[in-house]
């Protein structure tokens, strides 16, 4: 018989909107079918099903159970494009991967004479799940067995880890003791077995099958057939289409910046009816211009959503084109364009409510990153740094996806901080700082508000740190954030309030 895996990414659509949202790791979390009071509660964290919130609740009706409750949409792009990712990755420890179609995360792997290739199936699968964590940051279930259903059911049920099965007869043991809500059943076919009393795919196959149809319909008994093994069918590999390229050779070396543009829109459109024939929609346009002489230069234009509307890419190109100075005559360009399946529109949540349009928002971080570069298009994440300056970096954006801000108890003062703090040696401040500070020593009492010290040391290993940080008040009433620092001797301005 032959072997196959089943490889479970748990809950990959919670997995992307929690790597999205990396502050809710330790908080009840769901994904909704959209953003509205209504949605449909679609997948839950581990912290969400402790209050009891399950797959088909509404929104609301979760939310009255966890008031703290975080919820948040998943694009069907983005876990088009995370399967894609997946698959191909699983393609280089087997030759035959099939990604489940409506089932986000599921791939059943041929699994045929690899424990000899990697001495064991343990080993095997524990290359697997460890690549998918290492390279992709997923967490996974990987189940070696003997059916697509076995595996798969398993593989739901277990969260997490791996299991190797060496007899089709264990792999039916454990199928039969499987939990019905472990597979993410129709919700209203789980509560009407459940107060028949059958809990397990075990109980389900003791039911008649004409009985299963009559009583819970069609796909009650597709499922209940799976489970019996009646419709095994063989894998369908996955074959991972290239992306679209276009080659340009243009005759004459070309300098002139709008008539590049020209060039590229002649081969463009065919490039997007390719996309379109394909139901796909374009996420990057990689363009590589070749010298004349020697060298090349290698940029891209990403749209705001995936798309394949000429202008709006034609747009971005002018932007990118207006801003690069060429290093002499282009004879050839070289055009890719990156994809992401299309889908139908994804509704926005309490559309009716937003102020603030963000998807206009996006198409301008377009236009900036088209027109100043990808570094120009940042945000801040919080790192672990002694010192405030070391307390972020600042990291490339794609898109800006909906606020979700965390409830705080004590907002920070500080709302700018400058890159490098700025020596007040020979300013004003600084010599009111100066005079203020000796004042404290003596006790003495001043008009001048001077709150602090609030000392942040450490770094003895590179020639150690004092500041002695206050919240000070210069005379024409402005609050800024500064430090005297011990070791130059010197006041410092690092920030400011709002």
């Amino acid at each position: 018989m032959d072997r196959l895996a089943c490889v479970n990414v748990i809950d990959l659509p919670l997995q992307l909107l929690l790597r999205r949202n990396p502050g809710w790791q330790e908080r009840p979390v769901v994904v909704v079918d959209r953003d509205q009071p209504n949605g449909l509660v679609q997948w839950t964290n581990k912290y969400a099903r402790c209050s009891r919130i399950l797959p088909g609740m509404r929104y609301a009706q979760a939310l009255s159970l966890k008031h703290d409750l975080h919820a948040g949409t998943v694009t069907d792009e983005e876990i088009a494009e995370s399967v894609d990712e997946i698959a191909r990755l699983l393609l280089d420890y087997t030759p035959v991967v099939e990604a489940a179609h409506g089932q986000p995360g599921i791939f059943w792997l041929g699994a045929r004479g690899l424990d000899r290739l990697f001495r064991s199936f343990e080993r095997w699968a524990k290359t697997v799940a460890e690549e998918l964590l290492d390279k992709e940051g997923f967490y996974t279930t990987v189940v070696v067995g003997f059916s697509r259903f076995g595996t798969w059911a398993i593989a739901r049920a277990k969260r997490g880890g791996m299991l190797v099965l060496d007899e089709a007869d264990e792999q039916d043991r454990l199928v039969r003791r499987v939990p019905l809500e472990a597979l993410h059943v129709d919700p209203n076919f789980r509560d009407q077995l459940r107060k028949l009393g059958i809990g397990r795919v075990g109980e389900l196959l003791e039911l008649p099958p004409e009985g299963v149809r009559r009583r819970f319909g069609k796909e009650a008994l597709l499922l209940y057939r799976r489970a019996r093994g009646d419709l095994e069918m063989p894998l369908t590999p996955y074959k991972p289409e290239d992306d679209p390229e276009e080659h340009l050779s243009l005759g004459a070396p070309e300098t002139v910046s709008t008539k590049l543009v020209f060039w590229i829109k002649r081969y463009l459109h065919p490039l997007l009816s390719e996309l379109e024939r394909r139901q796909d929609k374009l996420t990057r346009l990689e363009v590589v211009f070749i010298y004349e002489r020697a060298g090349h230069d290698k940029f891209d234009v990403r749209p705001a959503e995936p798309t394949t509307d000429e202008g709006q890419i034609l747009d971005l190109l002018r932007l990118r084109l207006d801003a690069l100075e060429l290093r002499g005559g282009v004879v050839e360009i070289d055009l890719c364009a990156h994809t992401a399946q299309a889908q139908t529109e994804q509704l926005e949540v309490f559309v009716a409510k937003k102020k603030r349009d963000l998807g206009a928002a996006n198409r301008a971080l377009a236009r900036l990153r088209a027109e100043l570069g990808d570094e120009a298009v940042v945000r801040a994440r919080l790192a672990d740094g002694h010192l405030p300056e070391a307390s972020y970096r600042w990291e490339p954006i794609d898109r800006l996806d909906e606020a979700q801000p965390d409830d705080i108890e004590l907002r920070p003062l500080v709302r700018r901080i400058r890159r490098r703090p700025e020596p007040l040696s020979h300013s004003r401040l600084g010599l009111d700082l100066d005079r203020q500070r000796d004042r404290q020593r003596d006790r003495q009492d001043d008009s001048i508000e001077l709150a602090g010290p609030f000392v942040v040391s450490g770094g003895w290993w590179a020639g150690g740190v004092h500041r002695d940080y206050h919240f000070a008040q210069t005379p024409d009433g402005e609050i800024v954030w500064v430090y005297w620092d011990e070791k130059r001797q010197r006041w410092y301005r690092h920030g400011g309030f709002e």
